[in-house]
């Protein structure tokens, strides 16, 4: 939220002291800076304004402003505090906005690279430090090519704990961010994201910050003149710039939810997408908005490629209408470019099978309350919890079949669970990611690693990013010594879920066989925070585990052996946790899942009598 230009001429006429009609002035173009997204030229008036007019109350307003956009919160506080103090109290909105952002970022900790600074709490969001940076520089290089521009100085980015956080340091309500499923925001000059932690499996963080940089730099280029639906069609158009080539970030469900809509003409008009895609009725309105202006931006990138985008945005800067600076750089109306556009569409390629978009809707973690947050901290009532995922097969028989393969699964008849997830899989097919993962890993359990490829790979076509398909490829990957293809899935599965300790546990051993230090010693790491052993993060804010086995046994946490056996105390960040206890000799293996919070301590005490019937706890349950 900036102060409107409206705000700033209601605090001009209502401060006395202000009498000079250049500082009116002034002031209203340092705004006008801010609102063009170059707050360093907006410094510069403010400087020059408070030298003229130290106590002039927009004057100091302004500054206000102009620290908020620069990450200096506990300056603009104290410039609005003393505001208030001499009976000038500000407006409540801007004033409230700043006193939580401070609020929420204090004892954060920043990592660098060379064009932008990463913000986070220390702990486990350490972990997301070396990848973000390193698919940032890769957007920003992408994108300067792309578009022929790359922003000054180093952008600031900031990761935030939850949803909650993320209401308090912009203009969204907590209900508009679960409504709409906003994750990240480009905003006061510069990006906020949630972490993956937040939500129950993680999210496509690496390609939303490449989404929100992509925002960052048509803004900064056009001086803030480019419309909701091609800055959106920009930014997920060019969102897979980074790893590879633009034009690769929309998902089938998406498409499959445009072709659905094309077919019964219920497209959402570009004009019903302003102020933000944010302020839609819903996640399944945010996605098929975000699938029309990217198929939008796919035509135009066809037509003319990047040279047509950047003749749109240099029309828009420099005053035109959207409508007349699409029609000028296409050579035709908008009507007409509308009317092209739904020819494309026509004849463009969509999946041709509804695919389920509660597939990949998200699911804050926060959304759990009362009796379902008891379930999930419950390992008795983990059945109930797995079976939940199924509620996306819409076919109640092949659902039915699919929850009597899981019963058999997690008693380990194996063969019985293949048996009845292949009944579901021949009703339900690809369509539903849980039933594809669960029907392979019974498939893996019996020992036919073709069969569950086939399977997984077909999976992968309607839902490339789903995290548990791609780390169950990439153990078959490993299992065939087929080491690039097992890294590749690795990375997927950290750039949706970064806070599995296992797929960087495997990377260890494939950058370590390899003789890639850099990368090793970066996977190293990041396991290191994930256990506990290695972090910034102060030990007052860990949990302790405290282990007894009798006989002794080994101890596993979170998948990584912690190279300790019982008695044993464990330090480890806040959250869920799964501790196995191995004793070879006696053939015993028992997983034991513990929800611990920061300064809390859980202990788990077991007597071995006879070996454990209880199956392994899977990587990606």
């Amino acid at each position: 939220m900036r102060v409107a230009v409206g705000t700033l001429v209601l605090l001009l006429l209502a401060a006395p002291a202000v009498a000079d009609e250049a500082i009116n002035e002034g002031v209203m173009k340092g705004l006008a800076e801010i609102e063009a997204w170059d707050p360093a030229a907006a410094h510069e008036i403010a400087d020059e304004l408070a030298a003229r007019a130290p106590d002039d109350v927009a004057v100091q307003v302004l500054l206000a402003q102009v620290k908020l956009e620069e990450g200096d919160y506990a300056g603009a506080l104290a410039i609005l505090e003393k505001l208030q103090k001499a009976g000038h109290p500000p407006d409540p909105e801007l004033f409230a906005l700043i006193k939580a952002t401070k609020k929420e970022m204090e004892g954060y900790t920043t990592r660098e690279s060379e064009h932008f600074v990463l913000f986070y709490k220390p702990g486990r969001d350490a972990v997301l430090a070396p990848y973000a940076l390193e698919a940032l520089e890769k957007q920003r290089a992408a994108l300067s090519q792309q578009l022929g521009y790359a922003p000054p100085g180093k952008v600031r980015i900031e990761v935030l704990e939850d949803a909650r956080a993320l209401s308090h340091v912009s203009t969204l309500t907590l209900e508009q961010i679960h409504t709409s499923g906003t994750i990240a925001l480009c905003k006061f000059d510069r990006l906020m994201f949630i972490s993956p932690k937040a939500l129950a499996r993680g999210y496509d963080w690496l390609d939303t910050i490449a989404h929100e940089y992509t925002h960052f730099v048509v803004s900064k280029m056009s001086r803030n003149t480019v419309p909701i639906w091609i800055h959106e069609g920009l930014a997920k158009f060019y969102e897979s710039s980074w790893r590879g080539a633009p034009g690769l970030g929309i998902s089938p469900p998406s498409l499959a939810l445009l072709s659905e809509a094309l077919k019964k003409n219920k497209l959402i008009p570009f004009d019903r997408m302003h102020p933000s895609m944010a302020l839609l009725p819903s996640q399944e309105d945010a996605a098929l908005a975000f699938a029309e202006v990217f198929t939008a931006v796919e035509y135009l990138y066809g037509k003319g490629g990047r040279a047509l985008l950047v003749k749109i945005i240099d029309n828009l800067k420099g005053g035109e209408r959207y409508d007349a600076s699409v029609g000028k750089a296409v050579g035709t109306s908008f009507a007409r470019f509308q009317s092209d556009w739904m020819g494309y569409l026509a004849r463009r390629d969509f999946p041709r099978e509804t695919l389920p978009l509660s597939a990949e809707k998200l699911r804050f973690k926060e959304d759990a309350k009362g009796p379902e947050a008891d379930k999930a901290k419950d390992p008795k009532r983990e059945e109930e919890i797995r079976f939940g995922d199924f509620l996306e097969i819409q076919d109640l028989d092949g659902r039915k079949l699919a929850h009597l393969g899981e019963l058999l699964r997690i008693r380990n008849h194996f063969p019985g669970a293949v048996e009845e997830f292949q009944k579901a899989y021949v009703r339900v097919g690809s369509r539903s990611p849980a039933l594809s993962n669960r029907y392979a890993q019974a498939l893996i359990k019996t020992g036919d690693l073709p069969k569950a490829e086939q399977i997984l790979q077909a999976s992968l076509k309607p839902f490339p990013g789903d995290p548990r398909t791609q780390l169950h490829l990439g153990e078959i990957y490993l299992s065939s010594k087929r080491w690039n293809e097992a890294e590749r899935a690795f990375l997927e599965v950290i750039g949706v879920d970064p806070f599995d300790p296992l797929p960087h546990a495997e990377l260890v051993k494939i950058y370590g066989d390899r003789k890639d230090e850099e990368r090793k010693t970066r996977e190293v790491y990041v396991v290191g925070v994930l256990v506990g052993r290695l972090d910034d993060m102060p030990k007052a804010d860990k949990g302790t585990i405290v282990v007894h086995c009798r006989p002794l046994a080994h101890v596993i946490v979170d998948g990584v052996d912690s190279g300790i056996t019982t008695p044993a105390q464990i330090k480890v960040p806040p959250g869920s946790h799964v501790v196995r206890l191995v004793n070879e000799e006696r053939g015993f293996t028992r997983d034991e899942a513990v929800e611990i919070g920061a300064g809390e301590e859980k202990k788990i005490d077991v007597v071995i009598d006879s070996p454990s019937p209880q199956v392994p706890a899977s990587r990606a349950e």
